[in-house]
């Protein structure tokens, strides 16, 4: 049973399904890192996490799919260390140049579950996002999809779509998407479903939970995904308590010109800084502009820097009783 696994031997033998699977890269001094993270569930509904490194990278990339079961034999078993951790064990397995895996026939792992959630309520990721080390899954009926934003950064072009989804107690949620997740979103199946005026019933996993405008909000990364209206217990206990909130998800449109069907922030909104400085800002305090200008000197009179809290970002300030203390986060 994944419960009896520890880190004292190697020769493991465990059976299980592959729920989830996806691929990490970064770049560490200089140097590209690349590897493929994997979610194996058990029979007992139990699961942990597992990583193929870049070193054994190609030894298994072709042997692996999703949603398949495989019998797994001596790997790796090692304390879970990572901030960002797809579900919140204690071990994680890593596959090592011994590993031998198995696929087990379909009529065979009937009784291994094809999905792991673990929901996070709307109101407790307020709390996740402020102490929290952990990714979340969600899960709430989608009413709004937002169209693609095009923007650009110090660190080149990047594309994002907000999306509006709401829970059993009314309480609504903001989640981005960024980049191929933006992109590939409104696929036909999504399009259909609202265009039939079914409810939307959308579960995000591997989201990370944020605190923006000092609300939680959830944005994607390389370990999230999505499943829209899927047969399972969770989503048929959460449906009927949608009767009577109005069924059908809202596609904003975007402006019909852009070349991605989406927003581009580059060149909306134009002012000049004249401009700017006439605005008035109670009349326009939720709009953005954009303005091209160029730089002619730094205002350096309070510093370069200043502390920051490592939960909500925002400025830490001394205290007598706690040299240094965070308004947001009361640390």
């Amino acid at each position: 049973m994944l419960a009896d696994l520890n880190h004292t031997r190697y020769n493991w033998c465990i059976k299980v399904r592959v729920v989830r699977m996806w691929h990490v890269s970064s770049i560490s001094k200089g140097k590209n890192f690349a590897s493929m993270e994997l979610v194996l569930a058990y029979e007992d509904g139990l699961a942990i996490p597992a990583c193929i490194g870049q070193k054994n990278f190609n030894n298994f990339l072709s042997s692996i799919v999703e949603g398949r079961s495989y019998c797994i034999k001596n790997f790796q078993v090692s304390d879970q260390e990572r901030r960002f951790k797809a579900i919140t064990v204690t071990y994680t397995i890593f596959f090592t140049s011994w590993t031998a895996i198995e696929e087990i026939p379909a009529e065979e792992s009937t009784n291994l579950p094809r999905h792991i959630f673990n929901f996070v309520d709307f109101e407790d990721l307020d709390h996740r996002a402020r102490h929290g080390d952990g990714l979340v899954d969600i899960i709430g009926q989608l009413t709004v999809v937002h169209p693609l934003v095009h923007s650009s950064s110090l660190n080149g072009p990047s594309i994002r779509r907000e999306l509006e989804l709401r829970d059993l107690s009314g309480r609504y949620l903001s989640v981005t998407l960024w980049g191929e997740h933006a992109t590939s979103f409104e696929d036909r199946f999504l399009i259909q479903t609202i265009g039939n005026d079914d409810t939307v019933v959308i579960i995000f996993v591997g989201m990370q939970v944020r605190i923006f405008l000092e609300s939680p909000s959830c944005r994607s990364n390389a370990a999230t995904k999505w499943y829209i209206n899927i047969d399972i217990p969770g989503v048929n206990a959460f449906r009927p308590g949608l009767q009577g909130r109005g069924s059908e998800a809202q596609i904003l449109p975007g402006i019909a010109n852009d070349g991605a069907g989406g927003l581009n922030e580059e060149h909306a909104n134009r002012k000049t800084v004249l401009e700017l400085l006439a605005l008035n800002p109670h009349d326009n305090n939720d709009v953005r502009f954009t303005c091209h200008a160029t730089i002619r000197e730094f205002d350096v009179t309070n510093g370069w820097w200043y502390k920051g809290c490592s939960i909500c970002t925002k400025k830490k300030r001394f205290r007598a009783n706690s040299p240094w203390w965070s308004r947001l986060c009361e640390l």
